[in-house]
């Protein structure tokens, strides 16, 4: 008897183990936030408080990397490689002074580069040099002209530029101006033929040692079958009108600064030198004759 009761106690208690562990364990309240029996507190960011925030000033350093100036030009040894030059050349330059027909100063010394030192400039006889013979110089002539600088580094001229034929006393010639404009550029105007003729205006400017070209205005004419004179205008190739020509030259005119080289004819009883000419004759100038030039920079 006291068996079957134990036995009975035992199923009893078992039944009551299983029951209790079937029942539903409470949840853990973060596991679900729909639990209408809890309100979860959620933490707000809150503006953090402002703070005064020091400023100072500051100096920002750049360092500029130094660069090797440029030597300073030794004046005598400048002088001495321009007369060397102007000996290479004497008889060549006594001939353009002394031609009977439109005799000029051979040389001229202008600052064409800016730097404050004086460039040298030539104007000599080249008639081999150009094709011709050389037996009739005092009546046909043909000239070049050359501009040296100085190279300081080198120690040595430079030639930077060369006119070949930039006069020809022959049948209706062959001229040439030079002149410095106001911005620093050069104005190279050349003029020549018979009965056509032709005029160039060559606008320059100086990159090291050398001249390089920005534009050309071109100005062409020619006599009809009825001699009545014909023109076309034509700016760096493209054609133009007259009246763009003209303000073209009006404008050169007008930033006129200094004169190299020019027309002989223009201060002559043989030519009218109309308004260009008489804008160059009354530039400041420095052309001179041979022994001039050597006066000045022995």
């Amino acid at each position: 008897m006291k068996r079957r009761l134990l036995a009975v106690t035992l199923v009893c208690a078992l039944a009551l183990s299983a029951c209790s562990s079937d029942k539903p364990r409470e949840r853990d309240r973060d596991d679900d936030e729909s639990n209408s029996g809890f309100t979860r507190v959620v933490a707000t960011e809150t503006e953090a408080p402002t703070v005064p925030i020091e400023t100072r000033e500051t100096t920002i350093v750049t360092t500029v990397p130094e660069t090797e100036a440029a030597p300073a030009v030794d004046i005598s040894a400048m002088n001495a490689a321009y007369l060397a030059i102007l000996e290479q050349y004497e008889s060549e330059l006594r001939v353009v002074e002394d031609v009977e027909y439109g005799a000029m100063p051979s040389v001229s010394l202008a600052d064409i580069t800016g730097d404050g030192v004086n460039e040298l400039i030539i104007e000599y006889c080249a008639d081999q040099e150009n094709g011709w013979g050389n037996t009739e110089s005092s009546y046909y002539m043909s000239a070049n002209i050359k501009i040296y600088t100085y190279d300081p580094a080198a120690g040595a001229a430079v030639e930077m530029h060369t006119i070949q034929n930039a006069v020809m006393n022959a049948a209706g010639g062959f001229y040439t101006d030079i002149i410095v404009l106001n911005d620093g550029t050069i104005m190279i105007e050349s003029n020549g033929g018979d009965e056509d003729w032709s005029y160039y205006y060559d606008v320059f400017e100086v990159q090291g040692y050398s001249l390089v070209q920005l534009s050309e205005l071109e100005v062409e004419s020619w006599p009809d079958d009825d001699y009545n004179y014909q023109y076309e205008y034509t700016y760096d190739g493209e054609q133009i009108t007259e009246e763009q020509s003209d303000a073209y030259i009006a404008q050169y005119i007008s930033q006129m600064s200094y004169a190299i080289v020019w027309d002989p004819y223009y201060d002559s009883e043989w030519d009218e030198p109309g308004q260009w000419g008489e804008a160059i004759l009354n530039l400041p100038n420095n052309w001179i004759s041979y022994d001039e030039a050597v006066a000045q920079l022995s």
